[in-house]
């Protein structure tokens, strides 16, 4: 029984920690797509397209 619920216990503490991972990842993919976006609008604004070199490496 002991047993049991130390599992129960590692497996909900593995599930949360990866749960956070995804999340805090999933939180930093769209702030950069959002970076991107952000880059592009005011940049189309003034009129020229110039894609960063170093965004692209980044997210590579």
């Amino acid at each position: 029984m002991v047993a049991l619920f130390v599992i129960l216990h590692l497996f909900l503490e593995f599930s949360l920690v990866v749960l956070l991972a995804c999340g805090s990842l999933w939180i930093w993919c769209l702030s950069r797509i959002g970076f991107v976006l952000l880059h592009y609008v005011l940049v189309l604004n003034e009129g020229v397209v110039v894609f960063p070199d170093y965004i692209c490496n980044d997210m590579l």
